[in-house]
């Protein structure tokens, strides 16, 4: 296989269905009725994939889901031509919200904390990574850790990831990053924002 066509492995705890919708004016505190409304799977995992697969590449994403916002999730990756590799899990997969205020020129983010999964789906998600890293060019983690999984998942992931050859990226922030550094990433990626929240410092 050539290497432009191996698959890029994105993996995370903490994805989406995602609800954008647009007004012409968003008033707080009063009525607003939407002029446009848009659902598609999102969260940090899935977003790599979109953007590797825009460029031209393979990308399967790893990711749990559950209840019927998880199957919206599975048809609309489905639907964009993205692999995936899902564990099915109980709590409903989370909902998001982006209001975009045409007149402002904003976007306010309502954003659902996932649900806390059980320990053993931290497990069942590195059997499936374990299955497809022979065919992985890069291994991309992304996204924060659902509470449940443990804080070393991404560690846990990236020692599967040495073990077979596979070069990783971490973009992650927090105890899942401290706890993953042991494991030497290739990349690690956060903002000035997840760089301050990881140290406990103002970077102002």
């Amino acid at each position: 296989m050539p290497s432009a066509r191996r698959l890029i492995l994105c993996l995370g705890t903490t994805p989406t269905l995602q609800r954008t919708m647009r007004f012409g004016a968003l008033h707080i505190g009063g009525v607003n009725r939407a002029v446009e409304v848009h659902e598609y799977a999102s969260g940090k995992p899935v977003n790599v994939a979109r953007a590797a697969a825009t460029l031209g590449a393979r990308p399967r994403v790893l990711i749990p889901l559950g209840g019927p916002r998880g199957h919206d999730v599975r048809r609309d990756l489905d639907a964009a031509g993205i692999e995936s590799a899902v564990v099915d899990v109980a709590p409903e997969t989370r909902l998001c919200i982006t209001a975009l205020d045409d007149t402002a020129g904003t976007a306010t983010e309502l954003v659902e904390e996932h649900p806390r999964l059980a320990p053993e789906v931290a497990d069942q998600l590195l059997v499936l990574l374990k299955d497809v890293l022979p065919e992985a060019g890069i291994l991309v983690l992304s996204g924060s850790v659902a509470s449940g999984i443990g804080d070393d998942f991404y560690g846990r992931a990236l020692t599967a990831a040495r073990t077979a050859g596979v070069p990783a990226i971490l973009d992650a922030s927090g105890p899942s990053l401290l706890s993953a550094l042991a494991e030497r990433p290739d990349v690690v990626k956060l903002n000035r924002a997840e760089l301050a929240l990881t140290l406990g410092a103002n970077l102002e």
